[in-house]
């Protein structure tokens, strides 16, 4: 899954989310932190999804151009 680490001067953090996963989100106070927590994030919600016996939709490659036109 692609993983997209932004900066959020909102909340003073580094973002990590998942274009194909939404709502799994964290943070981290460095980039690294947040990759790392993102890794976390969404090994916890495809085992989630496994546990409770849901499909576990297959990732999407992206484009560079597709990624950036989500985030501002």
């Amino acid at each position: 899954y692609t993983m997209v680490v932004t900066w959020s001067a909102e909340d003073g953090v580094f973002l990590a989310s998942f274009p194909d996963a939404p709502g799994v989100i964290t943070h981290g106070d460095t980039r690294e932190q947040a990759a790392v927590r993102g890794e976390e994030a969404i090994l916890g919600w495809l085992m989630a999804l496994r546990d409770a016996g849901r499909a576990i939709p297959p990732p999407v490659s992206h484009t560079v151009d597709e990624l950036l036109a989500r985030w501002p």
